[in-house]
């Protein structure tokens, strides 16, 4: 064999070496993360996006890029009995009451782990984007609000957990054609639960 043989000969066998030592490195990082019963070890994986199916047991998210903007690649994550859900409030399993349900539409962060094309989540933190509109009815306990986008008002829960921040001090400055801003969390049945509303945070109703 010529020396320029023997010498591409080495370097193939010295790269295909060094990719051997990273995949083992990139496998083993982590070797706390472990696949339950599966005797392997499991990549630990961070990911976030929007909820765009909510199926028992299983949750499809449309993944963020780095700068919170929907990529439109889709991921599918395992929900057991051992995944821990925070939103707002609230903490524990899919089977806990007290814990809202997931649903479509939901911004969410994942935590879990990959063994190969599954991702087993083992938290899952809930996010809501503020609910930004003007006012259209005030009854006892809620507030509906016109959202630009929107075909129907969103109906947002008060609680006595609820802050204002007003001109006036008092919930009783908002009445329809009041712009507000409310952050919210979930609430149970789907519904949206007001952690705070901001009265006129920029402009005003018509």
């Amino acid at each position: 064999m010529s020396s320029p043989a023997r010498s591409r000969r080495h370097l193939l066998l010295l790269l295909a070496a060094l990719a051997a030592l990273v995949g083992l490195h990139w496998a083993y990082r982590n070797p706390s993360t472990t696949a339950p019963g599966a005797g392997r070890p499991a990549v630990a994986i961070t990911m976030r996006g929007q909820v765009t199916r909510a199926d028992p047991g299983q949750l499809t998210i449309n993944l963020e890029d780095p700068h919170g903007v929907l990529t439109g690649i889709l991921r599918r994550v395992t929900v057991t009995s051992a995944t821990r859900i925070r939103a707002g409030g609230a903490s524990g399993t899919a089977a806990d009451a007290s814990v809202p349900r997931i649903q479509p539409g939901y911004r969410v962060t994942v935590r879990g782990y990959t063994d190969g094309s599954t991702v087993v989540a083992r938290t899952i933190t809930v996010y809501l984007p503020p609910v930004e509109g003007v006012v259209t009815a005030v009854e006892p306990g809620m507030l509906a609000i016109r959202v630009p986008g929107r075909r129907e008002p969103v109906r947002v829960t008060l609680t006595s957990g609820t802050s204002y921040f007003l001109g006036q001090g008092t919930a009783l400055a908002i009445r329809p054609g009041t712009v507000v801003r409310v952050l919210v969390r979930p609430g149970s049945a789907g519904t949206l639960v007001a952690t705070s509303v901001v009265v006129n945070p920029g402009g005003s109703g018509s």
